[in-house]
């Protein structure tokens, strides 16, 4: 009788798993037949976390943009041109790393701010240098894999000057260890108060990878699962994690990712300049910094969500300035110069917008703008007294050159 009940029961269970088996396969194979495929266009990397499709070139509609974006890699897994190795005698070489704003997807290699910089330098160096600048930004990205991707891939092609981007919309909350969920690779501190790698578990991130590369339908529920999650926030007016960068006083979590930043940036500059290289830090703002209406939006956001205190838009950018200035680290802040091109700080005023949907990502404009920015940063000789900081300054008192 016991013997009978157990078959029963096993032959039951292997039934049902057989349908679960059944069910996963059909809605498979609907995913393959039916769906139209997103081209995935970063790759899991076991040395720096990730990095693009190598020898990629296609154009692919961009929705932020709305326009078709010619996308081409190299085969180091950056975006632009393949770069000659060793570098070309008469060649002065600038790396920008960053994330998705240095990426710049939206917009064509040309438009983007390391496409505005090249032909930025070129166009106003007189001495008979040939610039050249490399557009390592990866979408996700942070300060922690960036140093990681300086190490062990950007040290081979010798750069003369190194540029991480610094976005302070999102890059402040992806340092942290669990702020964010981008599978990135991050240092958190350890007993003795010293940086340590922290990469997750190898086994998550290889069953991910093979799911990303074989499993339809594991990329369709994960595109539509992060869909609901936007729609359901938007809806309900949740106020993004990303934006506790703005109350003062500042969050714990918040003070956490700032002093991972200090740290971070310190042993950056450190390794890049050991290797006789120039280091430059590049802080981009967001356009709630500077439009007041998607500000006020936020914060208004905020207080309905318990966060009933001083909302400081300017706070970030101070905060970048303090720690660059305490560390010695040459520093370019675009803040000044992107105030100065949009004098009545709404994003209602098209002709002033310098982010796509007054948030977004840089639009040309906005590419241009910080490009001249930093050129006029890089075209200093590394020993002149004046900082790099001293750049947007110079700019935000001419507007009208601002916003050519």
């Amino acid at each position: 009788m016991f013997r009978v009940q157990v078959t029963s029961r096993r032959r039951r269970l292997t039934l049902a798993l057989l349908n679960v088996v059944c069910v996963l396969a059909t809605l498979e194979v609907c995913c393959r037949l039916f769906r139209e495929e997103k081209i995935e266009l970063i790759e899991r990397d076991a040395v720096t976390g990730r990095h693009l499709v190598a020898n990629f070139d296609r154009q692919l509609f961009n929705g932020e943009s709305g326009r078709l974006v010619r996308i081409r890699t190299n085969s180091f897994g950056f975006r632009g041109a393949e770069p000659v190795v060793p570098k070309p005698a008469g060649v002065r070489r600038v790396a920008v790393l960053g994330d998705s704003f240095i990426e710049g997807f939206q917009v064509d290699e040309a438009e983007t701010l390391c496409g505005r910089l090249t032909a930025e330098l070129n166009r106003r160096d007189a001495g008979g240098t040939t610039w050249e600048v490399l557009n390592l930004g990866i979408a996700g990205s942070a300060t922690a894999d960036q140093h990681l991707r300086y190490l062990h891939v950007l040290r081979a092609l010798d750069p003369d000057v190194v540029v991480v981007g610094f976005g302070l919309a999102t890059d402040v909350t992806d340092l942290h260890p669990t702020l964010s969920r981008a599978p990135i690779f991050r240092y958190d501190f350890d007993g003795a108060g010293g940086l340590t790698l922290r990469k997750g578990s190898e086994l998550s991130a290889e069953t991910a990878r093979i799911l990303d590369d074989h499993a339809h339908l594991y990329r369709w529920q994960r595109e539509r699962i992060n869909v609901a999650i936007k729609t359901f926030k938007t809806k309900l007016n949740v106020f993004d994690i990303r934006n506790r960068i703005f109350l003062d006083p500042v969050p714990e979590e918040i003070e956490y990712s700032w002093r991972l930043f200090d740290a971070i940036l310190d042993r950056f500059r450190d390794d890049v300049e050991a290797d006789g290289k120039r280091f430059v830090l590049l802080a981009i703002p967001s356009g709630l910094e500077l439009y007041r209406d998607r500000f006020e939006a936020i914060r208004e956001i905020g207080i309905a969500a318990g966060y009933d205190c001083r909302y400081d838009a300017e706070l970030p950018e101070r905060r970048v300035r303090e720690i660059c200035r305490r560390r010695g680290v040459k520093h370019v802040l675009l803040h000044d110069a992107f105030s100065a091109a949009c004098p009545r700080s709404s994003s209602q005023v098209k002709s002033e917008l310098l982010y796509f949907k007054g948030t977004g990502h840089l639009n040309p404009a906005g590419n241009a703008l910080a490009a001249r920015v930093l050129a006029d940063a890089l075209l200093q000789p590394p020993h002149d007294s004046t900082s790099p900081a001293d750049a947007p300054a110079r700019l935000a008192a001419d507007p009208e050159r601002a916003v050519r």
